[in-house]
């Protein structure tokens, strides 16, 4: 296929000039697919193996999909020349081949996160596509739920990260950045001078709140959150509460900051995650999965309508705010390069001592 400059200029576009976070899709899920790249970026291969559900759906390669006609002639004519395994394979990949479904270009530049569930497999320089662009590729387990995510910061500054080691190493100053949190749940006036044992309290009530209207709203009785059930609710929860670490994973990764660095949880990988995730649970995630406890497929539907309400929420540039909001205070004076000295700090990239003689 011949494609147009301007195709093959997008393609290329570094990651200076992509898409702003609050700009971009929050995310797109896709199973059971091969992730390729080819001349114009990032694509997605399925197969009707791959549609029926078959977990090998993901064993051709990019090239084997664009082979033309006259190379599966030639594939023919070779194969009386070929021993009986071989010949075998060759008309295994040539089915594979005919059985293409689907094409689908993804745009990595304007996407969040880009989570991979069973039977899908991205290529080599597919991921590095997605890593440029700043774009998060979370693998999945099980429904969704499970999984790892990983990213280049659309920053090449260090200012960021170098904000969250000062706040993350003064006890005094995380405490004011789990209080103002805190306020973004729950508004400045309900928890004006309260302590942290306090604030945590009201977040406590505020969940069983949330879970205890929902169940009602939607008429389920005897409602309890257990992460082990297998019920549509609580499986439903296990999902949607992964999707919003994805988009806050997404906005860790947008400014290179740490997300084991956590301000109100502690001790987990994803503890600043959980902080910023907590900020929509109680008023969108809740609502939203009691509100397809009944669907035909409920996790499907909360995947769908959770797409849309991040993006109606402004859920993305939400959670950036706050982050920048709470770092901000401990941003350095400086974000060029330079070198630690006796006397403090001295330009980088410049080639110090002189040369024996």
């Amino acid at each position: 296929m011949n494609y147009s400059e301007e195709a093959l200029a997008f393609s290329r576009i570094p990651a200076s000039h992509q898409v702003r976070i609050s700009d971009r899709i929050s995310y797109l899920y896709l199973e059971r697919a091969l992730i390729r790249q080819d001349r114009t970026g990032v694509i997605a291969i399925q197969t009707d193996d791959a549609k029926a559900g078959a977990p090998e759906a993901g064993e051709a390669e990019a090239d084997d999909v664009e082979a033309g006609d006259g190379e599966a002639d030639e594939a023919e004519a070779d194969v009386s020349e070929m021993s009986d395994a071989e010949a075998k394979a060759s008309v295994k990949d040539r089915e594979k081949t005919e059985q293409l479904k689907l094409r689908i270009q993804l745009p990595v530049a304007g996407l969040g996160v880009l989570v991979l569930g069973p039977g899908t497999s991205i290529s080599h320089a597919a991921m590095a596509s997605c890593a440029r662009a700043g774009c998060v590729v979370v693998f999945s387990g099980g429904s969704g739920i499970t999984s790892y995510a990983v990213a280049t910061p659309l920053t090449s500054s260090a200012k960021w990260a170098i904000a969250q080691a000062k706040l993350i190493s003064s006890e005094v100053h995380v405490k004011e950045a789990a209080r103002k949190l805190y306020c973004k749940q729950f508004g400045e006036g309900v928890i004006k001078g309260g302590t942290l044992q306090v604030m945590r309290g009201l977040e406590g009530r505020l969940m069983r709140s949330a879970y205890r209207e929902g169940a009602k709203k939607a008429k389920i009785k005897g409602f309890k959150r257990n992460p082990e059930a297998e019920d549509p609710v609580n499986a439903g929860l296990n999902v949607a509460n992964s999707i919003m670490y994805g988009v806050a994973s997404t906005v860790c990764s947008a400014i290179g900051v740490n997300p084991a660095l956590g301000v109100i949880h502690r001790g987990n990988a994803r503890a600043l995650l959980f902080d910023l995730a907590d900020l929509f649970k109680a008023r969108l995630v809740v609502p939203l999965v009691f509100s397809c406890a009944h669907e035909v497929e409920p996790v499907a539907e909360i995947r769908r309508r959770l797409r849309k309400e991040i993006h109606r929420q402004n859920v993305l540039p939400t959670m950036l705010d706050v982050l920048m909001e709470i770092l901000e205070p401990h941003l350095p004076h400086r974000d060029d390069d330079r070198l630690l000295d006796d006397s403090g700090e001295v330009p980088g990239h410049m080639q110090y001592g002189k040369d024996e003689e």
